[in-house]
């Protein structure tokens, strides 16, 4: 059974007495950090067998210098490609490639589409790099 943890403030965990008590965790707090993050939680969790699902959301990165790295994986990058030559084709005359600037675009999409990342498992477990 799922059981969904419910964010906290710094002030919330700071009036925490008992910080070293074990149990499942119930809430959490997540503080972020310059190029990390720290996820804490109510209790020490008792039952390392146990599982804790994260989901989040990230704003992509604005790419804005030739030295920045995409914020996604290497399979989109002809995908991103196709779709920036399906922007400019426009603008720099070649209308007349468009057909088969969009067949590469949907090839590049239906590989981006064969990851199919949803259904991927991550594990995550302590001790182990």
């Amino acid at each position: 059974m799922d059981t969904p943890l419910k964010p906290i403030t710094r002030d919330q965990y700071d009036a925490i007495v008992d910080k070293s008590a074990s149990g499942d965790p119930t809430q959490y707090l997540y503080e972020r950090r310059t190029n990390t993050g720290l996820l804490t939680f109510n209790t020490v969790p008792s039952d390392a067998s146990k599982t804790i699902i994260i989901t989040y959301r990230q704003p992509i990165e604005i790419v804005n210098a030739a030295s920045n790295n995409l914020d996604f994986p290497d399979y989109w990058y002809r995908a991103i490609v196709y779709a920036l030559a399906r922007e400019l084709a426009p603008i720099f005359g070649a209308m007349k490639n468009i057909q088969i600037i969009n067949g590469f675009y949907q090839e590049a999409m239906a590989l981006v589409d064969s990851f199919e990342p949803e259904t991927l498992n991550l594990y995550f477990e302590p001790g182990r790099s």
